[in-house]
């Protein structure tokens, strides 16, 4: 037989690939089936290119057709267990995990009977054989020449709308083919597609896909932060093709504007995903309506099929016009809830919730859609009279004869319950007196202002007067209300390290670093990154990071006794697991103090955002300079991440 390489399944003479540039080594991994392994008599295995919650995927080669392929293994993570050096054989943790194992070994396989009619289908990987062996199963499909879409976006940033739009058409269709199967596939974001070297996209990995129908109503919590919608989250979440609807859309708003997603569960309280328009990015109307309305936060409001969200796709290409009914039920729902956080309202609205899922799905002609679009202004979109008692606008009117609301709604009691009342004349006196007041005020101040201050000719400018007419209006507020918060400015990452702050300014720490990586997809690494712990970070340029160092400036001497640090790239779980985290550093004191050396702690990745202690004997210090001295490799980039840096005190 001929000699190939592990990693990319090519042929070659000797030890290393000159296809893909790497030292022939085989994956030395205890768990994973062992490279060189062949399957089904005629499968070649080499070292494993990915791995998730059910399985593990291989690259390898038929040696009867001469072909790279890919190799699914069912393989649920915690479950199952296999020690290479003594046997291939992969078998259950506990005697109790053996039915668990053996259910879903047969949906794995009637999965991939399934996904095999879907043969020569674009947009889905084809799937070309399945078996049984080793005590599990394998799904052998295509193997796909390119590069993941998250990784397409740290390497080249973000997609136009148009493009993005255009790309994802054909999964669309292919996975509205899927579901008329019955299969919903759970897990799609920019980890399971796949861009080719020929330009076009693949949906791969069906790990997490089950079916669907009226029957199963129970099926297993599979999550990817950001991606899944909240139906995800619950065993009797109400699960179907609208499931991948979210999912799809979570990754297209994800390519459009390089940020994830808020989580969906994190919504259902207070809707806060920014429309990618908000963002800056550069997206026609039509395509927004469509993308914000596929990521609506309960299933009701949300586009239900492929079918339809593929017609809205092609219009908005087409530019044109689209509108989507703005239910308010949810949103009154909502303020509602931060209104009323009592017992009883909260037993209300479980009830409501569990109503409005239990709702029959009313047949809607395509060429009307009219929906919610999640948290999308609601004032751009035709409203339509609900039956709670509110037009479109929140204005109230009188409900359908008979009908009790099941709460209380605090924005508006029914007129026959209250009534009514004209405070304008009040409110009108009230705001006239405190205006007079304050103008008295005003001037009094600064005539005794002026007054004590002639001796040293000072003037009062007008921004004086502006501040003191502020100050006095503050004081003069209701003491019971809730004073608005000032508008923060917009946050701008310096192209360059801050300078130290002024001698007359409090001092204030700032970060300079001996390089860093460029942006990648929306990302930034500058070293000022790790004094904010918001989920940026700083990475020391291409490499290994051994050797980079990081230097903490506080601006002035202060006594320290540790650091807190965040090791890796928090803000995401797949990239702590992709990318490198420190295992030691070297610490430098501005005063000349003997460096110390400490070692850092790698984290799980439930854990990957707690930042760990790094203590020392009280030294006084202007700055602290880190140096990485060594790492542990990620699982597919060299890139060394630190999230988070702050120093501690006495």
């Amino acid at each position: 037989m001929s000699n190939y390489c592990y990693s990319c399944m090519n042929e070659i003479d000797g030890g290393f690939c000159p296809h893909c540039n790497k030292e022939n080594v085989a994956d030395s991994v205890a768990y994973r089936l062992k490279p060189g392994t062949i399957l089904n008599k005629k499968i070649l295995v080499g070292n494993s290119i990915g791995e998730g919650g059910f399985g593990i995927t291989y690259i390898g080669r038929d040696l009867t057709l001469d072909r790279r392929v890919a190799v699914k293994e069912y393989f649920p993570n915690g479950y199952v267990n296999r020690n290479n050096n003594v046997s291939q054989l992969v078998s259950a943790t506990t005697d109790q995990q053996v039915s668990f194992f053996q259910k879903g070994l047969q949906n794995f396989l009637e999965e991939a009977r399934k996904i095999a009619k879907l043969t020569n289908v674009s947009g889905i990987v084809d799937v070309r054989e399945y078996f049984e062996e080793n005590g599990t199963a394998y799904i052998i499909m295509e193997y796909l020449d390119g590069i993941n879409l998250s990784v397409f976006l740290r390497q080249n940033g973000v997609f136009k709308a148009e493009t993005i739009f255009q790309l994802m058409l054909p999964i669309t269709y292919s996975l509205q083919k899927m579901h008329e199967e019955g299969i919903i596939h759970r897990d799609i974001s920019p980890d399971n597609i796949m861009y080719l070297t020929d330009g076009t996209l693949k949906l791969t990995d069906f790990g997490s896909a089950r079916y669907f129908s009226n029957a199963q109503k129970e099926m297993s919590v599979v999550v990817k932060q950001g991606y899944a919608p909240e139906e995800q989250y619950s065993k009797n979440g109400d699960q179907g093709p609208w499931t991948d609807v979210y999912g799809l859309c979570a990754t297209m708003y994800k390519c459009i504007t390089g940020k994830t997603p808020v989580d969906a569960v994190d919504r259902i309280k207070q809707d806060t995903l920014t429309p990618p328009s908000e963002l800056g990015v550069q997206i026609p109307e039509p395509m927004q309506i469509t993308l914000m309305y596929g990521l609506a936060v309960f299933k009701n409001d949300r586009c239900k099929s492929m079918q339809e969200l593929s017609y809205l796709m092609e219009k908005a290409l087409a530019n044109e016009n689209i509108q989507v009914e703005s239910a308010n039920y949810y949103h009154r729902l909502n303020q509602t809830m931060i209104a009323n956080s009592s017992t009883t309202f909260m037993q209300d609205f479980d009830n409501a919730i569990n109503n409005r899922n239990n709702m029959n799905r009313q047949q809607v002609d395509p060429q009307s859609i009219h929906r919610n679009t999640g948290g999308y202004p609601r004032d751009q979109y035709t409203r339509q009279p609900d039956p709670y008692g509110y037009d479109g606008y929140d204005r109230y009117r009188d409900p359908a004869s008979g009908y009790q609301p099941p709460y209380n709604d605090p924005r508006q009691n029914h007129p026959e319950q209250r009534p009514k009342t004209n405070k304008t004349p009040i409110i009108i006196a009230v705001t006239i007196f405190l205006c007079v007041t304050l103008i008295a005020g005003t001037v009094i101040y600064l005539f005794l202002k002026y007054d004590t201050q002639q001796e040293s000719d000072t003037v009062v400018t007008a921004t004086e007067i502006v501040t003191v007419i502020e100050t006095t209006a503050d004081n003069d507020e209701d003491k019971d209300a809730e004073p608005a918060p000032a508008a923060e400015p917009e946050k701008v990452r310096p192209t360059e390290p801050p300078t130290p702050a002024q001698s007359k300014e409090p001092a204030v720490t700032t970060a300079t670093a001996s390089g860093r990586l460029g942006d990648q997809a929306g990302h930034d690494y500058y070293p000022s990154n790790v004094l904010s712990n918001d989920g940026t970070c700083w990475c020391p340029g291409e490499g290994s990071g051994v050797g980079a160092w990081i230097k903490l400036d506080f601006g002035k001497s202060k006594r320290i006794n540790g650091l807190d640090i965040v090791n890796g790239y928090a803000g995401s779980e797949d990239q702590y697991k992709e990318n490198s985290k420190v295992t030691k550093i070297k610490i430098e004191f501005s005063n000349g103090q003997k460096p110390i050396t400490r070692s850092l702690s790698v984290k799980s990745v439930s854990d990957r955002k707690e930042s760990q202690h790094i203590s020392f004997d009280s030294v006084t210090t202007s700055s602290v300079k880190i140096t990485i001295l060594s790492i542990e490799k990620g699982t597919e980039f060299e890139d060394t991440c630190i999230t988070y840096i702050s120093e501690t005190t006495p």
